[in-house]
């Protein structure tokens, strides 16, 4: 083998390895996506991440609706567009916080149960409808759907 063969091999196995200890970004915010009412709250933590405003800001502005218990639909609606507003602002998320607030609460009202979006992965014939229909969902834009199924 020749020198420079033995470079690219060796970068290959190391990029494999920083690629493969990237912890993915679901995990990060301490979501299992194998739980049925994680995955809805990986929708909102995505509907968050999409928009144009700094990861920083929209993880931190995740956790915190986390911390209050709020990345349920039941518990998003039962919370109420106030309460949304509040906790999107101290999250910093100040810019968007009144169409968020809006657009989480249609969300969680056109979801209403995790069982939703397994009913929408289940009957998806390819990845490709499965992102159109994820679209369909309020606030899932393509960027938004994009972020959901990366993970």
């Amino acid at each position: 083998m020749k020198a420079y063969e033995r470079g690219n091999l060796m970068g290959r196995k190391r990029l494999e390895e920083i690629l493969l200890s990237i912890r993915p970004y679901s995990e990060e915010l301490g979501l299992d996506l194998r739980k049925p009412a994680d995955r809805f709250a990986w929708l909102v933590a995505s509907v968050l991440f999409a928009k144009r405003i700094s990861a920083g800001i929209a993880k931190r502005t995740f956790l915190l609706l986390k911390e209050e218990g709020l990345t349920g639909p039941g518990k998003m609606i039962e919370a109420g567009w106030d309460r949304l507003v509040e906790v999107l602002d101290s999250g910093g998320y100040v810019r968007y916080d009144f169409s968020t607030a809006s657009t989480l609460l249609k969300l969680a009202e056109t979801v209403k149960s995790t069982e939703h979006l397994e009913r929408i992965a289940g009957t998806a014939g390819s990845p490709r409808e499965l992102e159109r229909r994820l679209m369909e969902l309020p606030g899932v834009g393509p960027v938004a759907a994009r972020i959901l199924l990366r993970e």
